[in-house]
């Protein structure tokens, strides 16, 4: 697991993704599929690619695709419009 930041550096982590989402503050912070925590902050744009699934570009760039997985959609939009 690794952290990138908003300055593009990036760092080791000790813990599981899954035990990460419970140390971050749920209002800057989603866990938007098995693979990442996005910060609000980092979030540059979102498309939308199928009825129940989104495209997500960071900043700073990152160069794979970042897709919000089905079963956080409502979720995510929900935490968006929080």
């Amino acid at each position: 697991t690794f952290l990138h930041t908003c300055k593009n550096s990036r760092y080791p982590v000790e813990y599981s993704l899954d035990k990460l989402i419970t140390l971050l503050d749920p209002a800057n912070f989603f866990k938007i599929n098995r693979q990442f925590i996005l910060s609000i902050n980092a979030i540059h744009s979102i498309q939308k690619i199928s009825v129940n699934r989104l495209k997500i570009s960071v900043k700073p760039e990152y160069n794979k695709d970042i897709l919000v997985s089905i079963e956080r959609y409502g979720k995510f939009k929900d935490w968006l419009d929080a």
